[in-house]
Parts: C-alpha cells; structure tokens; sequence
C-alpha cells in the first residue's frame, strides 16, 4: 500500500505542468478550445480523483485500527460473505468446510468488535482466507477445465481506487468475489471461442467445393 501511496503523490505532483497547460482554460471558453486541451483535462481528473480516492481509502483503515465499530464490522461481514460464496461455489467437501470452519473464526472476531488484538486477528484471518482462495482458484478452473487467463492487469483493487478495501493486496490477498468473476469471464471467453471455431468450421466445409475448384484452375 506504501507503493501505491506513493504512486498517487508522484502522480499529483506532477500536475504542476499539466495545469500549466490548463492556464487560460475558463469556463467561458469555447467547445474547440476545450476539446484541444481534453489531455491534459483527463490527466487532471485522473489524478485528482485518484488522489481523493486514495485519502478517503486510508482514512477508512485508520478508522478502523483506531477501533471503529462500523468499520470493523463492515468489513468482517464483507469477508463473512465472501467465504460463504466460495463455500457455495465449490463442490470439494474437504475445501469447503475448512472454508466452514475460517467463516466460524471471522465470525467469533465480528462478536468482539472491541478485542484489544483486533488487527492481529483481523491481518491472520486475511492470510488464512488468501489461502483458501488461492485453492478455490485452482479448483474452479480445474473442475470446469477452463484455462486462466495470463492478463498482467487482474489484481486487487489499488488503494486509489474505490473499490478497495482494507486487507486487499496484503500478502497477494483477492477475494474470491474477484477470482469468481475471472473465472466467469474466462468461462465466457472459451465458449465464445469454441463457438467461433465451430460457426467457422461450418462455413468452411460449406464452401470447400468452390475452393477446390479455385485450386483446380
């Protein structure tokens, strides 16, 4: 997260010069001048938003290391929900109620709100549960025989952006909400491939005869 935050200054810092080619731009200004400058525009908007984002994000985790009921509680129930969905997901017994048992753990801590170890507890239960869905992972695509994609780009959500969370890249920490939708769009794009290749076989075999033709001549 330290990264990241600093990612975010180095990125608001540096429009200083894109303001500089905002100088002028007023509200009064015409569409063709707007347009000329929607770079620099966006870069802006980009990192000014990015910028709150972020603030707003770290804010939300200092609520809740300074004890923030609301917060914790939040937060629990969205992992408490998470590991029901994996549960429901898989069909493997012995996954499923290791991942019965860590919901009963995450549970036991959203009754004690207050515990003076909450954060210690809180940081062991994201470790054991980026465990489970590293399992529930390789389970989904093995059972369905799908293969996983390789974009560099499928990670947790960056502190800057909204759907962040706290715990969210700790130790390559994903819940299994996002692993869950990977799959689903690799699922979507292997069928939608299969279903090209046999629409292009059809018409291939269909037209074969002119073609042997073309080689005739």
């Amino acid at each position: 997260m330290r990264g990241q935050w600093e990612d975010v200054k180095t990125g608001f810092l540096g429009l200083n010069t894109t303001f500089d080619e905002l100088d002028g731009l007023t509200a009064d200004s015409d569409d063709a001048e707007f347009r000329r400058r929607r770079t620099a525009i966006a870069t802006a908007h980009e990192q000014v938003t990015r910028m709150r984002t972020a603030e707003e994000n770290i804010e939300t985790l200092a609520r809740m290391e300074h004890g923030d009921a609301e917060v914790r509680r939040r937060e629990l129930t969205e992992m408490h929900e998470d590991a029901l969905a994996a549960q429901v997901s898989l069909e493997d017994p012995t996954l499923k109620e290791q991942l019965g048992a860590l919901d009963s753990r995450i549970l036991d801590l959203r009754s004690r709100l207050d515990s003076p170890t909450f954060m210690d507890e809180f940081a062991d239960l994201i470790s054991a549960h980026r465990v489970f869905v590293e399992a529930a992972q390789r389970h989904l695509y093995a059972e369905s025989g799908v293969d996983e994609s390789e974009d560099e780009d499928r990670r947790a959500p960056a502190v800057w952006e909204s759907s962040w969370r706290p715990g969210y890249g700790y130790g390559n920490y994903i819940p299994f909400g996002i692993v869950h939708s990977w799959h689903s769009q690799d699922q979507q794009a292997a069928e939608s491939a299969a279903s090209s290749s046999s629409a292009t076989t059809g018409y291939s075999g269909g037209s074969f005869s002119g073609g042997g033709g073309s080689r005739g001549f």
